[in-house]
C-alpha cells in the first residue's frame, strides 16, 4: 500500500523496482532470499508497503549474500548499483556495514545524521549466520559482535548516527561526548568490519539450530530458530509476488507478538528529501 505522500511514494516505487531487479538476479542465480522485516509485515497485513515505510528489507543465508555481492555489479543495468565496504576504497564510500542496491538515478539528502549528504533510494539486504549449540553462548556470541559494530558505528559516527531518533537520556549524554572528543575518527573502519565479518561468520548456518540477523535492529530478538527459514513460499508485495518464510507468522510473532493488532509509530524512519 503506496503512501498518500506524494514525494515518499516516488521513493517507495524507486525501492520496490530495486526490489524486482535484485530478486530476479537472486532466482536467475538460484540464490535464496526472504522478505523480512517490516517489509513482511507490510506484505502480511498490507499486500506491499506500511504506507508510511521508506525501505525494503530482504535477508539471505550468507553463502547466498557473499555470492549476490560477486554476481550483482556485472548483471545489474546501469543505474543500480551494489554498495558493500568489501567495494570501498575509502572509509567516506562507507555507508552500512550490509548490503545495500541503490538507485543511481535518483537523489536524496540524508537528514538524520549529523552531516547531510546525497544518497540514493536502497533496499537492504541482510546476511544470516550461524549461531553456537546453548542459550548463554549464543547471547554471549550476539554481545561479541555488537561490541565491534559499536565500534564501528563509533568510528562512522558524523555520517551513520541517527542522531534524530527519540533516545534516553544517556545514549543523548554519550552521542554529545562523541561529538565532542571526535575519538570515532581515530579508529580504521574496514579493520572493525572484517573482525565483525569474522565473528558473524564463526558458525555455519547449515549446523546451526539458531541463526541470526547481526545487523538487524531487534536486539536479542535476532536470534531465531532456523527451523523458521526451512521452507519458504511467495506472497503478494505490491504488484508482484516474492519470497519469505513459510514460517512466516512465527516469524512476525517472535518479533512484533500480536502483529495483527500491532500499532506501528506512523513516522517515516529515515527522513529525506527528494532532490529534483
Amino acid at each position: 500500500m503506496f503512501s498518500d505522500n506524494p514525494e515518499l511514494r516516488r521513493i517507495q516505487e524507486a525501492s520496490l523496482n530495486i526490489l524486482r531487479t535484485t530478486t530476479e538476479i537472486c532466482e536467475k542465480n538460484n540464490l535464496t532470499y526472504y522478505l523480512c522485516g517490516g517489509t513482511l509485515l507490510g506484505a502480511i497485513r498490507h499486500k506491499g508497503f506500511i504506507p508510511w515505510d521508506d525501505d525494503i528489507d530482504i535477508i539471505m543465508p550468507r553463502k547466498d549474500y557473499l555470492s549476490l555481492i560477486k554476481i550483482a555489479n556485472t548483471n545489474l543495468n546501469s543505474k543500480y548499483k551494489l554498495e558493500h565496504y568489501s567495494l570501498c576504497n575509502t572509509k567516506k564510500e562507507i555507508h552500512t556495514h550490509h548490503v545495500q542496491v541503490v538507485d543511481t538515478s535518483m537523489n536524496l539528502i540524508r537528514k538524520w545524521t549529523k552531516n547531510e549528504e546525497i544518497i540514493h533510494p536502497w533496499i537492504d539486504i541482510f546476511p544470516l549466520d550461524g549461531m553456537p549449540k546453548g542459550m548463554i553462548k549464543r547471547i554471549l556470541h550476539y554481545f561479541h559482535y555488537r561490541f565491534w559494530h559499536n565500534c564501528m558505528q563509533l568510528s562512522l559516527f558524523d555520517q551513520n548516527i541517527n542522531i534524530k531518533r527519540e533516545r534516553p537520556f544517556f545514549e543523548k549524554v554519550i552521542i554529545k561526548i562523541i561529538e565532542k572528543t571526535k575519538i570515532g575518527s581515530q579508529l580504521n573502519t574496514f579493520k572493525i568490519l572484517n573482525k565483525m565479518e569474522d565473528v558473524a561468520t564463526k558458525y555455519d548456518v547449515n549446523r546451526s539450530d539458531y541463526v541470526c540477523s547481526f545487523h538487524g535492529s531487534y536486539g536479542i530478538k535476532e536470534i531465531i530458530p532456523k527451523k523458521y527459514f526451512d521452507k519458504k513460499i511467495k506472497i503478494p508485495f505490491e504488484d508482484r509476488v516474492y519470497f519469505c518464510t513459510a514460517y512466516y507468522k512465527e516469524n512476525l510473532i517472535h518479533y512484533y507478538g500480536n502483529y495483527e493488532n500491532l500499532e506501528i509509530d506512523r513516522k517515516q524512519k529515515h527522513p529525506t528529501k527528494l532532490v529534483e
